[in-house]
């Protein structure tokens, strides 16, 4: 079993819904983690974790996730938060930054499978192979433009990121 399923981040009725999101990350001085986004929370405020004045605020705004894939995508983006948790080999914990790149990719493929999945399919760990593939080639149909690549390589580690940290059963 993985250490996120021994965590209790793969079932929500043991993911306690007043759990401090960043509990666990370094604040910025003169913030409280009393003021601090919570798991139950639609929005997550990352400001507070934000360390580096240059930085620009962020937020995971989970009401523009489809709703079936809301439970399943907290889970997730909550574990990149907790560095308790053992993450994948060769991965440290991500910056704010690139946690709110990932949840933006994320959004986008969450969009993509919401329209071809059947009702019944809400977890991540049922992303196979042969869906990557079909969003990747549905990536590369989006724009001729250069950055197209980029933006595919962008959401085959998003995916890979989502896989890496989703249990499967």
């Amino acid at each position: 079993m993985n250490n996120l399923m021994s965590a209790g981040i793969h079932d929500a009725s043991q993911q306690s819904a007043d759990a401090y999101v960043l509990a666990r990350r370094p604040l910025r001085p003169g913030s409280r983690l009393e003021d601090t986004a919570r798991f139950s929370d639609d929005v997550w405020r990352l400001a507070p974790a934000i360390v580096q004045v240059q930085e620009r605020t962020v937020v995971l705004n989970f009401p523009t996730i489809p709703a079936r894939f809301r439970p399943a995508a907290k889970r997730l983006f909550y574990a990149l938060f907790c560095p308790e948790l053992e993450s994948p080999p060769g991965e440290d914990c991500p910056a704010i930054a690139s946690v709110r790149t990932a949840f933006g990719e994320m959004k986008r493929l969450l969009t993509w499978l919401d329209a071809r999945w059947p009702a019944d399919r809400v977890e991540l760990s049922a992303i196979s192979p042969a869906d990557l593939d079909r969003y990747n080639r549905h990536l590369l149909t989006l724009s001729p433009s250069p950055g197209r690549s980029q933006r595919s390589r962008a959401s085959r580690s998003t995916t890979s990121l989502a896989l890496a940290h989703s249990p499967r059963e």
